[in-house]
Order: structure tokens, then sequence, then C-alpha cells
């Protein structure tokens, strides 16, 4: 639940955005990225019920077909470049520790 939350939407306080304890974007930065988004029908702003100063950045329907058209782009150059080098083991354990690292479970 946590993890579909945090790719569902993104918090943009009037503060920083910040990514594991440390300022990661300022408020305007985050403004500068969504904006574009925004415009093209990627993705929403929805505002914080329990604080009218928050704001949420969440992806369209549309922001999630190209996400996941981009990851699966990504995922074929990955194959192509990396895949033909390694054992269908060494695969295994490189997609565990990539998932590791990015926060997900194995």
């Amino acid at each position: 639940p946590r993890a579909a939350q945090a790719r569902r939407r993104a918090r943009l306080p009037d503060a920083d955005v910040r990514a594991r304890g440390r300022p990661a974007l300022q408020q305007r930065g985050a403004t500068k990225l969504l904006d574009p988004l925004v415009a093209a029908g990627l993705a929403c702003r929805e505002p914080d019920p329990a604080d009218r100063r928050t704001v949420y950045a969440a992806l369209t329907n549309a922001g999630r077909e190209r996400l996941g058209a981009a990851n699966r782009d990504h995922l074929k150059a990955i194959q192509r470049e990396f895949g033909t080098h390694l054992r269908p083991d060494e695969v295994a354990t490189v997609a565990a520790f990539l998932r590791r690292l990015a926060g997900g479970a194995d």
C-alpha cells in the first residue's frame, strides 16, 4: 500500500520535497517539472484535504500509460545491452538487487 501510494502521487509541500531525509527539490523546481506534465495531460495536481498548503502530483491515466510504455522500452534496452552477457541466474540476481535498491520487495 505505501509503495502504491508513492507511485500514484508525490507530495509537493511548501518547503522541500525530501528524498530519504535529504532536500531533493525545492517547490519552485517541482513546479517547473510538473507544469509541462500537466500541460501534456500526463499529470494533475490534487489538493491535500488535510492541509490546504500541500498539493499532490498524480499521474493521469495517460501518464500511467506513458510511464508503462517507457518502462517497457527501458527494460528492452537493458535486455539488449546487458542481457546477452549474463546467464539467467545472474539476471535474476541483478534484478533482485535493483529492486532492493529501488525500495521494492525481492
